[in-house]
């Protein structure tokens, strides 16, 4: 059976749709702060897994103080945030044109946040001057309002927190390698997709979450199974409708040839089409 050319390359196009996307290296920008080795981080890289959960179509995105991590439900295509929060205590480390910048992000908002705690839990911060123990109740961009064991509250700015253990928080690690020589203080760029997320406290270990993610995934379709289907079925299309195109051209073609002749003929003074190839000493003259 011979197999045609279209019906090889239409093959080959649905399975480019179906390929695993690779994780490309995308800019990060660090600002140093001018005491110490902390600063700010902006990044928006492809997020695989937060903690142990493959998450579909992830992002995570750093600016300034705040994180977020958003994802692309089925059958849509924009990005939706589902966590969100400050972060904490971000620091670098440069050695040998390698950079490595951690931190910490606490998420405080987003509908994925009942899945990181259980209905009782208990945090820990920890600050330049010692700790505090209870459950925080409010977050702002400079400081978080903790209520203690003993029932009392008390606000604590975002700059004097060093660590805060607690199942919304997770500890991130970005890496990458400098294209050139940076001078001491000064911000830098670097390409990279070497991103790790991992929750701080394991009291509650996300399976929840990644037991719905999974339901989400049953009897639905991915958009790239929506592109290999849609592009199977138009090749099927186009496969059926070329029989018709091609007897479409041939009519055209014999219909085309058949005027030529026939224009021909009646434009002949003999009457006979110069198509057919006569000798002229063999046509009779015109008779009168």
């Amino acid at each position: 059976m011979k197999i045609s050319t279209f019906f090889i390359s239409s093959l080959l196009a649905a399975q480019i749709a179906i390929l695993p996307i690779e994780s490309k290296a995308v800019p990060i920008y660090f600002s140093p702060n001018i005491v110490g080795g902390g600063g700010t981080v902006t990044a928006k890289m492809r997020l695989e897994k937060l903690g142990s959960v493959s998450v579909p179509h992830g992002r995570f995105k750093i600016k300034g103080n705040w994180a977020e991590v958003s994802t692309v439900e089925e059958f849509q295509f924009d990005h939706d945030i589902v966590l969100s929060g400050p972060v904490i205590n971000t620091q670098h480390r440069l050695q040998d044109n390698k950079i490595e910048i951690t931190g910490l992000a606490y998420f405080c908002q987003g509908p994925w946040l009942s899945y990181l705690t259980p209905a009782i839990f208990r945090e820990t911060i920890s600050t330049t001057s010692g700790g505090l123990i209870g459950q925080i109740v409010s977050v702002d961009n400079d400081a978080v309002q903790i209520r203690l064991n003993s029932g009392q509250y008390q606000k604590i700015a975002l700059s004097s927190i060093t660590d805060i253990d607690s199942p919304r928080s997770f500890r991130f690690r970005l890496a990458g390698v400098l294209p050139g020589e940076t001078l001491p203080g000064q911000p830098y760029e670097v390409e990279s997709n070497d991103l790790s997320i991992t929750q701080a406290d394991r009291q509650f270990r996300l399976t929840a979450l990644s037991r719905d993610l999974g339901r989400q995934g049953d009897g639905d379709l991915s958009k790239g199974k929506l592109i290999t289907i849609g592009t199977v079925i138009s090749s099927l299309e186009i496969g059926q409708m070329a029989p018709f195109l091609v007897l479409g051209l041939c009519f055209n073609h014999i219909k085309a040839n058949a005027l030529r002749a026939e224009f021909a003929t009646q434009t002949s003074p003999v009457g006979i089409s110069p198509l057919i190839n006569i000798p002229s000493n063999l046509i009779p003259p015109p008779k009168f």
